[in-house]
């Protein structure tokens, strides 16, 4: 999949398409934190000789693919779920994220409700229209009743506002991957 190598918390090097001209700095500080933290990272340059992301996932892990425009989110959701899961890719539009699930075949989509072009609902709808199998978990600052509606008429199996990040996303992501809700609203 065509895209940067950027360097990921959990020690993945998670292809991501370029989503704004000074997001490489937050990233190389990421990446420091979990070379810091003693945690198994591949760097930049191993994944970009391979041409794939540099390090296999195994069979226990959940491979979690994240989309969401914001570069902050993105780097808080790859630390809280770096104990139990893949981040396999890291996108931040609705285009970039059907490509990525289709090449990536993540267990589960962390998605973001409000995107700039295509947001998360439709995103969700298009997803499943393309076959994906991945289970939906939303994540987003919406605690309005409409939204969580919404988001289980689309199918997900969590949703998770963003000030709970912390304490109920790897939860969330976890009750998805096993086929259970958590609606933590």
């Amino acid at each position: 999949m065509p895209g940067t190598f950027i360097p990921l918390a959990a020690s993945r090097s998670v292809p991501l398409r370029p989503i704004s001209p000074g997001a490489e700095p937050v990233w190389q500080r990421i990446g420091a934190v979990a070379e810091h933290r003693g945690m198994d990272h591949a760097g930049a340059g191993a994944a970009a000789s391979s041409g794939m992301p540099g390090r296999k996932t195994s069979p226990d892990e959940i491979r979690v693919l994240l989309v969401d425009d914001n570069l902050s989110i993105l780097a808080r959701v790859s630390l809280a779920l770096a104990p139990s899961c893949a981040i396999v890719g890291a996108m931040s539009d609705g285009p970039s994220a059907l490509a990525a699930a289709r090449d990536l075949a993540p267990d589960v989509i962390v998605l973001d409700i409000s995107m700039p072009g295509m947001n998360g609902f439709e995103l969700a709808a298009r997803l499943r229209q393309l076959g994906s199998t991945a289970a939906l978990v939303f994540l987003t600052v919406h605690d309005e009743q409409e939204f969580v509606m919404a988001a289980r008429n689309v199918g997900a199996l969590g949703y998770v506002r963003k000030p709970r990040l912390g304490s109920d996303l790897l939860h969330a992501v976890r009750e998805a991957r096993a086929g259970r809700s958590f609606f933590a609203a």
